[in-house]
């Protein structure tokens, strides 16, 4: 079993083509995981952002579109 791993919200948005103000409103409302460092600032599951991108096809879709690769 391999160890959780963690991204920043900068490395979340640029990979999933989300803003900041989305990520952080995802992860205060619990809709994706992960946990904050000492100074405060959120680290993101890949395994979270995997889950909700599956849970909404749209949403990928979406992604797709906009990374130009549908």
């Amino acid at each position: 079993m391999t160890a959780p791993q963690y991204i920043t919200l900068t490395n979340a948005s640029k990979m999933f083509a989300l803003s900041l103000k989305t990520l952080r409103r995802l992860f205060d409302d619990g809709t994706i995981s992960g946990y904050r460092t000492e100074g405060g600032h959120r680290r993101i599951s890949l395994e979270s952002m995997r889950q909700f991108v599956e849970r909404d096809d749209a949403f990928v879709l979406d992604v797709l579109h906009r990374m130009g690769l549908r």
